[in-house]
């Protein structure tokens, strides 16, 4: 019965959107409504889905990790790993989004309702980003408060924003980075290009992938003639992105006498990601079907060894099987990019947290990747029909380049891709209003 009540509503408050965009250029107060009415229902369902899973436990070892190095930052014990009295000092797990748990312990207690409540407020505000994306690239607001929707009602940013996971954080620094890029690009501000890069700092303190943002930007915009010139705008984003990260490295030196940029969970994901058991992908150490010798040998090491040993030993599981490996390569694609894979998909085990009546809807696999495909091929759309900015079409490209070819080589899983989908969705939205709203002619504020 909820399963249908909510579709139904989805489907009315769609339809009733549609409607009202097509009435909002002559009616201007309109288009406030509708997006504040998005922004309402995106609220209201967070709040349910947080609601529905309070004093749930913790979900898996990710969110473990995050949640106790918080605690011990927040409690005096340094940034160290671990639930003991004496947990040892760690570089596992970046320390931007670690400060903000710490932050929120620190002033409210050990409670995750307080984390919940800033993650739907970061993500309201990630719906609003797009509003603004959309509206800038293609100057349609029936095609931005569209985007806003899909948004609002798209399970994984709903089901995330109740798990103490980096991914709602991260997908909205990645949003607001190509916000800020978006308005460089347009109307050449500067300052958009030095607080993009800053964003972009922070982003990567919590995923280290993320480091080559600004040669995405670079590829997505470069012209024969105005090389140079780009080589500079992503040299001083690269500048401002090292001077942002210099304090976690500093630190890093001092406690493990090495460099370490990122965090030392690197090597696990890349030997998790090449199939080491049995050709089955590895998230982490305390999955059941890691062999116990693995566990025992990297339990003897410290942090920065087992990095080192956990790379060695996956290029030899590649050697070992190079043919094998290529399989895997491949089978992470659509793992990574369609919640396809051999596992249950990953929305599936984040929906049983919130009640099997209200989330068996979310439990579908093929329908889950049918509608990504169904957005793929509307953004397609939207990119023929509305004509955007061709550095906006090129960013999406070389964003989608850019996932597939990190995540082929390292751990792959769905979650890891949404920051690239809250984008495509701007485009998705576009085709939409293509067909509902007819063709538009550009605003001119959103013209280069």
């Amino acid at each position: 019965m909820v399963k249908k009540i909510v579709i139904l509503l989805i489907a009315v408050l769609f339809i009733v959107i549609v409607r009202c965009c097509k009435l909002e250029h002559k009616f201007h107060s309109l288009r406030k409504v509708l997006l504040i009415t998005v922004l309402l229902f995106a609220l209201g369902v967070r709040i349910f889905v947080v609601i529905k899973s309070n004093g749930l436990p913790l979900y898996h070892n990710d969110e473990q990790s995050y949640d106790s190095i918080a605690l011990n930052l927040a409690e005096g014990r340094g940034y160290s790993l671990g639930y003991g009295t004496n947990p040892p000092p760690t570089a596992m797990r970046g320390p931007s989004y670690v400060l903000l748990l710490a932050s929120i312990y620190a002033i409210f207690g050990h409670n995750y309702t307080y984390v919940h409540i800033f993650q739907i407020m970061i993500d309201c505000l990630s719906c609003l980003l797009l509003f603004r994306i959309c509206k800038r690239l293609f100057g349609r607001t029936d095609a931005a408060i569209l985007a806003s929707f899909i948004y609002a009602i798209y399970p994984p940013f709903v089901l995330y924003t109740q798990r103490i996971l980096t991914e709602t954080f991260i997908i909205f620094l990645s949003t607001l980075s190509i916000s800020l890029f978006i308005d460089f690009e347009l109307f050449k501000k500067k300052s958009a290009l030095y607080i993009c890069a800053v964003v972009i700092g922070i982003a990567v303190l919590s995923k280290p992938i993320l480091l080559l943002t600004p040669l995405i930007f670079y590829l997505s915009t470069i012209k024969t003639e105005k090389r140079l010139y780009r080589a500079r705008e992503m040299l001083v984003q690269f500048v401002l992105i090292g001077l942002v990260m210099s304090p976690w490295v500093v630190r890093n030196f001092v406690v493990f006498h090495s460099f370490i940029p990122g965090v030392t969970q690197g090597g696990i994901t890349f030997w998790g990601g090449t199939g080491p058991v049995n050709g089955r992908l590895v998230g982490s150490l305390d999955d059941a079907w890691v062999p116990e010798h693995i566990r025992s040998s990297a339990k003897n090491m410290s942090e920065v060894e087992r990095d080192k040993w956990f790379y060695r030993e996956g290029l030899n599981v590649i050697k070992d099987n190079p043919i094998r490996y290529l399989r895997i390569v491949i089978k992470k694609i659509p793992r990574l990019w369609f919640n396809i894979g051999d596992d249950k998909p990953l929305v599936y085990k984040q929906s049983k947290n919130i009640g099997s009546s209200s989330a068996t809807w979310l439990n579908e696999e093929n329908a889950f990747s049918k509608f990504l495909m169904l957005a793929i091929l509307l953004a397609t759309i939207g990119i023929i029909r509305e004509r955007p900015p061709r550095f906006s079409v090129n960013l999406l490209l070389w964003l989608v380049i850019y996932y597939t070819i990190i995540h082929m080589v390292f751990f792959s899983v769905f979650r890891y891709s949404l920051p690239v989908y809250a984008y495509l969705f701007c485009f998705s939205a576009a085709g939409i209003a293509s067909f509902v709203g007819g063709k538009r002619k550009v605003d001119e504020e959103a013209q280069p």
